[in-house]
């Protein structure tokens, strides 16, 4: 948002931005880069990969969220200016003492490249390529001046290497303390990982996004989406309130700076209005620092994210505003997670499988019904029982049971009615692990 961006500016040129010194790790702010470019990247068929080399500390003291930002701008630019190979995002150690690290970033891709008089003033304010890329690919450049400036103040700098039509490799440096895990896990202990029960708690909310940025709508609307989110989506503070005269939802994430009415002036109309006064509003901003957050208060919001997005953070502010449900996760992938040591490719892996069993075993059971086999339905029943059981399934793995001893028993009235118990619940494990489901 070019607005922020002035913002931003002008805090550092003006010398009001410090940078937190706090411990964290560098895997979980190359994660959110991870999540939210090869998104983009996958929309536009382009490859998106990182290389950390081995040297690279893990735990490290500095501002996460300023290099979160540094990040994110270079890496969302080199997708827009690649159509087709690949963006790839490195990380190496510069050099290094006892107490702190200087790392080099490298984002490099095989887009459209610049010529050497082209780079020149590149990381200057509202400096632009040329007229014609601004047309096409919009932007003020001062987005890179930012970043220049975010660098010099993390004790780094920023360069550029590009050749035209070939692509372009953006360098910077930024120095880190060094730290141990005690520090990083004695602040996390404060805030345990977010349990399944507590995610599912966010599928079906409604929730209304209040951005004009193309970029930051595509990345939260998949964030969302993937946790079953009903997602709207304002582009102004105007469009937002006429969607709220005529939907429900259960918050609303506004952004702060937007043409023809911004957040603040939003929100207070939405105070105004009895019917939405007590609507939960959470403002979304790239300024974090203590007075953005007062005026936030102030206008009414209830809550503040700061971008770029911290998944797990948002996703925690959320559920914080959520009204309460009683109703379960039909799975909990900690049991799976546990078994495969919390790696996220074979938990997809084995819950996919699963699912695609729990699909094929489900039509032999009611053909096996359907013919009177109850001595077949029994023995589909104990295999399903086990597999259930394997990956968190557990209403599934108490149905399979129970229909398993009906079978036994030759019961069939019982059989029948536990079998048809079966469809809806398969329907439900599908669209919580975001399959679909073949009843829809």
């Amino acid at each position: 948002m070019i607005v922020d961006d002035i913002l931003d500016f002008a805090k550092i040129d003006s010398g009001n931005l410090i940078l937190e010194k706090a411990p964290f790790k560098l895997k979980e702010a190359l994660d959110g880069i991870q999540s939210s470019i090869g998104f983009l990247a996958y929309q536009k068929n382009l490859l998106f990969e990182m290389k950390i080399a081995h040297d690279v500390p893990i735990y490290l003291l500095g501002d996460k969220l300023r290099l979160e930002q540094v990040l994110l701008n270079l890496t969302s630019n080199a997708v827009k200016f690649t159509h087709k190979g690949k963006v790839e995002l490195s990380v190496s150690v510069r050099s290094s003492t006892a107490k702190s690290v200087l790392l080099e970033f490298i984002v490099s891709d095989t887009g459209i490249g610049l010529t050497k008089k082209q780079t020149q003033g590149l990381f200057n304010a509202f400096t632009q390529v040329d007229t014609s890329t601004t047309r096409k690919y919009g932007g003020t450049g001062l987005g890179l001046a930012i970043c220049k400036q975010m660098t010099e103040l993390m004790g780094g700098r920023v360069w550029i290497n590009s050749e035209i039509e070939v692509g372009s490799n953006f360098h910077f440096t930024a120095k880190f303390g060094k730290t141990d895990s005690s520090k990083v896990t004695k602040s996390s202990e404060t805030t345990p990982p977010l349990s399944t029960d507590q995610l599912y708690r966010l599928k079906g909310s409604r929730i209304l996004v209040v951005e004009d940025n193309e970029f930051n709508q595509m990345i939260i609307q998949d964030i969302l989406k993937r946790k079953g989110v009903v997602v709207f989506m304002s582009e102004n503070g105007a469009e937002a309130l006429k969607v709220l005269a005529e939907e429900r939802f259960d918050i609303v994430l506004m952004d702060l700076q937007m043409p023809i009415m911004d957040g603040f002036e939003a929100t207070r109309q939405i105070r105004a209005t009895p019917e939405l006064a007590d609507l939960c509003v959470i403002a979304m901003t790239a300024n974090a620092m203590a007075a953005d957050r007062e005026q936030c208060l102030a206008a009414g919001m209830n809550d503040f994210e700061t971008k770029p997005i911290d998944t797990e953070r948002l996703f925690r502010t959320l559920i914080k505003w959520l009204p309460e449900r009683e109703q379960a996760p039909p799975i909990d992938l900690s049991v799976l997670s546990n078994l495969v040591a919390h790696d996220p490719e074979k938990i997809a892996k084995f819950t996919h499988k699963y699912l695609q069993t729990s699909r094929a075993s489900l039509a032999e059971m009611q053909s096996a019904e359907a013919s009177g086999d109850m001595e077949l339905l029994a023995s589909l029943c104990h295999k399903q029982k086990s597999s259930a059981a394997s990956v968190g399934a557990l209403s599934s793995t108490e149905l399979y049971r129970a229909l398993e001893k009906a079978s036994k028993a030759d019961d069939k009235p019982a059989a029948k009615a536990l079998l048809k118990e079966l469809v809806p619940l398969i329907d439900e494990i599908s669209l919580f692990l975001g399959e679909g489901s073949d009843h829809a």
